[in-house]
């Protein structure tokens, strides 16, 4: 699951288009958009007379296309948003830092007239390096001042549905993770097509564990070994439904689907975390480290350049060292690619860990900072129980 998913769909710079010729999105033959796109709005629970906001780049105007037909088929009405990942670095290299920290009136006014967002992540080039290399702390503002629409969305209930969730098969992507784009394709169209059923009663399990629960520990060969508090903790839960009845965050579905994410009990954290590859930006970050103590970061390293890293964690502010985020991934269906760089969230058994900004979970924390990242093969425990053990679920089996 993105941290950052709502804001980054919505921060973006977008431009309305009623008509737009683009180059059609290469899905691959054997893919059939219209019935993925049948998948997706039916997940997002698209009903009659509800607008329904598609927002993607160029590349995915074919898809977008589909989805608008199928919410239209429901009764609903389609507010398509196309934008572009040289749009985005435009607006901000030529718009003027001072209206970084500008009210987002536009955002405020969509979010208050729509029902649902369906987002579908960039299939064109992205240059991921470019917002790790910007003025981190005008990032920073323009974070802070979209955090209220981003309150408002989930204030009133809207849906949002993320398609890509960290790995759609772009050719960034695939030079990210080392592997080719097909295989890449391959992987995530075949993880769209998952038996949700399946994932559902996995992440059921593992939610059941962690509700009786009091503290869970994660640990791995390589040096991780960190607990925190889960007593009472909100668990979020996407397995490619969204109840007819959710509240703020938990009306969100991440596809391919398989996270079950939650904010640990502020204040209790301590140990540490080791993730043998992770990104920042472009950047290969390796062995990078973090350790806590009473649910604070004092302590990061790692064998590769964190530079970077640490400008944008300097411009977070208050709560940037906070550790807020575990995601638990139950979608037995998928499988890393072999020898390579790619580290799904969603793939049974993963875990992932980060602190910062948790907003965009439903939380309080507003730091504009917010890391993490995944590590396969760990062992999980709640209240000395294995829930995963060496990277594959045994909750529930």
């Amino acid at each position: 699951m993105l941290r950052k998913s709502l804001l980054a769909a919505a921060i973006m710079s977008l431009v309305l288009l009623a008509n737009l010729a683009a180059p059609a999105a290469r899905a691959g033959s054997s893919v059939n958009l219209n019935a993925i796109a049948r998948s997706v709005t039916q997940i997002a629970g698209v009903r009659e007379n509800q607008i329904v906001l598609l927002t993607s780049d160029p590349t995915n105007y074919p898809f977008l296309e589909a989805l608008a037909i199928q919410v239209r088929a429901a009764g609903a009405f389609p507010l398509i948003q196309v934008g572009s990942d040289d749009l985005n670095k435009r607006m901000f290299n030529e718009v003027p830092a001072r209206y970084d920290s500008q009210s987002p009136l536009l955002s405020l006014a969509l979010f208050r007239m729509i029902d649902t967002q369906i987002s579908v992540d960039y299939g064109g080039e992205q240059d991921y390096d470019f917002f790790a290399r910007a003025d981190q702390n005008r990032l920073a503002a323009q974070s802070k001042a979209f955090a209220p629409a981003l309150q408002v969305f989930y204030r009133l209930n809207r849906r949002f549905v993320d398609v890509g969730n960290g790995i759609f098969p772009n050719r960034t992507n695939a030079r990210l993770f080392r592997v080719r784009q097909s295989s890449l394709a391959s992987t995530f169209w075949n993880a769209m097509n998952s038996d949700y059923s399946k994932v559902q009663s996995a992440a059921a399990a593992l939610r059941a564990t962690i509700a009786r629960g009091r503290t869970m520990r994660v640990t791995h060969p390589n040096g991780t070994d960190i607990s925190f508090g889960v007593r009472s903790v909100q668990v979020i839960v996407s397995a490619g439904s969204i109840p007819g009845n959710c509240r703020g965050v938990a009306c969100s579905a991440f596809l391919p689907a398989g996270d079950v994410v939650f904010i640990p009990v502020q204040g209790t954290a301590t140990g540490k975390v080791v993730f043998d590859n992770t990104f920042w930006g472009k950047d290969l970050l390796k062995r990078f480290t973090a350790t806590f103590a009473s649910g604070k970061l004092t302590g990061m390293s790692s064998s590769s350049d964190l530079t970077k890293f640490k400008a944008a964690y300097a411009a977070g502010g208050n709560g940037r060292d906070a550790f807020t985020f575990v995601d638990l991934g139950v979608n037995n269906f998928v499988k890393n690619i072999p020898h390579s760089l790619m580290l799904a969230t969603f793939a049974g058994g993963s875990t992932s860990l980060g602190f910062g900004g948790d907003l965009g979970l439903g939380g309080s924390n507003a730091s504009p900072f917010a890391f993490s990242a995944t590590q396969p093969g760990c062992t999980v425990t709640v209240d000395g129980r294995a829930i995963i053990t060496d990277g594959k679920i045994v909750a529930g089996t």
